[in-house]
């Protein structure tokens, strides 16, 4: 048995963050059948559309139609992902709780102050998962994936890694048409 959970973890700020800036790619490996999933920091209670309970609902849609073997919510606050231990703590339990060999985040430089702020958290936890001392919230053994990746929502910028995903494109855009409250 292998020592990972998941192959692919990406976090998001909010719901569909990950759709936009790595949906095609969660597709991509689901369909070659590695186990993927969607972590997102917050509700997006503060999106000037729709309901965080009309957003639970498209986010859940949204990662069917992605194929990812689940996502989860952290409940962070929307606009206050400021770096801090009391934020770090629950990312680091997500990770020693999915073990995933691959994490990615949103990428530092993005015209949202939140996408940058989750940058840096998920940078921070992905060091701390893996200090046999620190405790997080919820106690885990330690854990650290073996690569740490940045993907963009609304910048570009020179990427590193490059993935042809044409074949599962159209499933990207179905996912994104899942989100209707953010239009």
């Amino acid at each position: 048995m292998s020592e990972y959970k998941l192959d692919l973890l990406a976090f998001g700020a909010h719901p569909d963050d990950v759709e936009i800036g790595m949906g095609a790619t969660l597709a991509w490996h689901a369909k070659k059948g590695y186990l993927t999933g969607i972590c997102d920091l917050t509700h997006a209670e503060l999106s000037s559309n729709g309901s965080v309970e009309l957003r639970k609902k498209e986010a859940q849609a949204a990662a069917e139609v992605l194929g990812v073997d689940f996502r989860d919510n952290l409940g962070l606050p929307d606009r206050g992902l400021l770096l801090a231990e009391e934020k770090i703590a629950p990312i680091v339990d997500a990770i020693r709780l999915y073990r995933p060999r691959i994490i990615f985040a949103p990428y530092f430089e993005d015209r949202h102050p939140d996408h940058g702020d989750s940058a840096r958290l998920v940078e921070q936890a992905y060091f701390s998962a893996g200090i046999k001392k620190y405790k997080g919230n919820a106690d885990l053994p330690a854990f650290r994936p073996q690569d740490l990746y940045f993907y963009f929502i609304n910048g570009f910028q020179k990427a590193d890694v490059v993935l042809d995903v044409s074949a599962v494109y159209e499933q990207k855009i179905k996912a994104l048409k899942a989100y209707r409250s953010p239009v």
